[in-house]
């Protein structure tokens, strides 16, 4: 139990610290990059070149009021979550691929490859993936239509219902976490690139749920606000909804490397007992 714990804090404290290295963080940073933009363009939806692509997407999930100010900074964290969903399965996947490599690169003093590796290997890195995406798809669409009874839930019923589904998230999370590591630096196919995950996983069990953990946590605060948006919109401005989203997406692209680092470094220390 120790050794794990000691593994799950000496590797994030070294995330922190490869922090320092911006060759590292880059393919993340582009990623977030990505992200803002999107978020640029779901607050100008009404502008062209959006408004013929976005205009019709904010309407069909959240109807015509939606399309209205004040009311898309309203639902605005969850239109950009619906669109985050399918840019990270496609664009983030390649992206963290990369990312893997250089790091991998920098933490072994061995090449694994680079962007074109990640590109040849995008087929099997976007499947192995997948378990993680269509849970976040679930996640999405769950309260309204798995759990109908989840929107009547209050008080410390609903606290308990999103804190198992956060939990749920990080376990799911942390099962997959070393899937793409097998498809990049064992060159293993999809399929034997998840079983790899979950028996490096089982092995590594309280490293792999705090690695992700403790990452996801740091965001609590961010959820907070989202559910409140409303409020925050009636008390301050529409516009400080976008810029906590900005300030978020910043977070994550700190998380996000903590999680790379991390995952990645103990799949390099513990493959070999596995």
């Amino acid at each position: 139990m120790m050794a794990q714990l000691n593994l799950a804090l000496w590797t994030l404290w070294s995330s922190l610290k490869a922090l320092r290295r911006p060759v590292l963080v880059l393919p993340l940073f582009i990623y977030a990059v990505i992200q803002a933009l999107i978020l640029l363009a779901l607050v100008n939806f009404h502008l062209p070149p959006w408004v013929g692509v976005l205009a019709p997407l904010v309407k069909g999930l959240y109807g015509d009021g939606a399309t209205h100010y004040p009311v898309l900074f309203i639902v605005l964290p969850n239109l950009f979550n619906f669109v985050n969903m399918f840019l990270a399965a496609i664009v983030g996947v390649y992206l963290w691929g990369v990312g893997i490599l250089v790091v991998a690169r920098y933490i072994a003093n061995a090449h694994f490859g680079g962007w074109q590796v990640a590109w040849k290997r995008y087929g099997h890195l976007f499947l192995a993936q997948l378990p993680v995406v269509l849970f976040a798809i679930l996640m999405f669409v769950m309260p309204r239509e798995i759990f109908p009874g989840a929107q009547d839930l209050s008080g410390n019923a609903l606290r308990a219902f999103r804190y198992g589904m956060l939990g749920l998230g990080i376990l799911v999370e942390s099962l997959f976490l070393f899937a793409p590591l097998a498809v990049l630096v064992e060159r293993r196919a999809a399929l034997p690139a998840i079983a790899r995950s979950i028996g490096i996983w089982r092995s590594n069990l309280l490293a792999a749920l705090l690695v992700v953990g403790i990452p996801t946590i740091i965001h609590l605060p961010m959820s907070y606000i989202y559910r409140h948006a409303p409020s925050v919109v009636a008390r301050f401005s529409p516009e400080t909804v976008a810029f906590i989203m900005g300030v978020d997406i910043a977070l994550f692209l700190l998380t996000n490397f903590l999680v790379l680092f991390a995952g990645t470094t103990i799949f390099l220390e513990r493959r070999e007992d596995v």
